[in-house]
């Protein structure tokens, strides 16, 4: 298993990653496996190393948000704005996992403001890139799903001016 394709470590200093794997735990989650659930409070981020995750929350059924893999994060959000979890996520398959206690990294990031730039950075740009994705997703099956003139094509912008 390499780390270095943690999408998070590219963005780091050497030493950043050196105490994030030294400060955490791998963990194997089994298929099936519920990592985090949708209203649990939180104290840890995980960043995922292998295997692959369903992101879901409920409104009255189950509700397929995402997946993510090798180099996402979990947890962030909650840790970010202090509130409960957002979503549950759970394997699909055979996963590992670094688990990374959120009392130990606010200890780091008051300790060296140098590392807690460069974490926070990193976390923003992997937060937006996330957004990004899910943004254009709903808007390919949207526009896939909405009745369409002749002739239009999925870059038409249904004459609105851009």
């Amino acid at each position: 298993m390499s780390y270095g394709a943690l999408d998070i470590f590219q963005r780091l200093r050497q030493e950043d990653v050196h105490w994030i794997l030294a400060s955490s735990e791998l963990k194997t989650i089994s298929v099936g496996s519920v990592l985090v659930r949708e209203d649990d409070p939180s104290d840890r981020i995980f960043f995922i190393a292998d295997g692959l995750f369903e992101v879901y929350v409920f409104a009255g059924h189950r509700i397929k948000v995402g997946q993510l893999g090798p180099g996402e994060v979990i947890g962030e959000i909650s840790w970010l704005d202090r509130k409960p979890v957002s979503a549950s996520v759970q394997a699909l398959e055979t996963s590992a996992v670094l688990v990374l206690s959120t009392a130990l990294l606010e200890r780091k990031l008051t300790e060296d403001a140098g590392f807690a730039t460069r974490f926070l950075r990193a976390l923003a740009t992997l937060i937006a890139e996330r957004l990004r994705r899910t943004t254009s997703e709903v808007r390919r099956s949207e526009w896939a799903a909405a009745p369409r003139p002749a002739g239009a094509t999925a870059g038409d912008s249904g004459g609105v001016l851009q």
